[in-house]
């Protein structure tokens, strides 16, 4: 029975990749498919099977219009994917149970807004140089090692805009708290981001 849901697991995965595709547009996206044109989505991403729910291109909106991308908590799976992208916008998305609920590498210029990010390890990762980045007005809840983190490389990003900042889960164990955080490798430094909660 194990041999059976093990090589039922592999063909999954495989045929995630099998059917990864450019998507966007008027063009549906499916699990595994990069976004390489302005998208709104119009059903759920579910129980994403591969590496990742969606990689987002160069230049592109992608608004969830408050659909979910789902993974089955794989190891090194990742909702959202920004990789050496710039002026990328994601909004109205909720995005849970990947290791990464989103994750940016070598990411700059990018605006991430009204989003739910749910139910990963982390949810959100910024690593490897991750710049410039706008981050407000999104959700971060039970996401089990960091609700959202910054490598050392990956500096001035900012988690506010105007005093609108971000809602986190069980922030200090003090809900409703008004502050801004900024994430320095697990190390948290308070400046002033709307929180609910965030679990350091």
């Amino acid at each position: 029975m194990k041999k059976l849901f093990l090589l039922g697991f592999i063909f999954l995965i495989s045929l995630s990749f099998a059917q990864a595709a450019y998507c966007g547009g008027d063009v549906q996206c499916n699990c595994g498919d990069t976004v390489n044109q302005d998208y709104v989505m119009e059903e759920n991403l579910l129980n994403c099977a591969g590496t990742w729910g969606l990689t987002v291109n160069i230049g592109v909106t992608l608004d969830c219009n408050g659909h979910t991308i789902s993974g089955l908590d794989i190891w090194d799976s990742y909702g959202i994917y920004l990789s050496h992208e710039n002026d990328v916008t994601v909004k109205n998305c909720h995005v849970k149970d990947f290791m990464h609920n989103v994750l940016f590498v070598e990411t700059s210029s990018t605006e991430i807004v009204n989003n739910t990010f749910q139910g990963g390890l982390y949810g959100m990762s910024l690593t490897q140089a991750s710049t410039g980045n706008l981050i407000w007005n999104n959700n971060f809840f039970d996401n089990s090692v960091e609700n959202a983190q910054e490598t050392s490389d990956s500096q001035s990003n900012s988690w506010n805009i105007e005093g609108h900042g971000n809602h986190w889960h069980d922030f200090g164990g003090n809900p409703d708290t008004l502050v801004t955080t900024k994430f320095l490798e697990g190390e948290m430094e308070l400046t002033g981001i709307q929180i609910l909660n965030h679990q350091n």
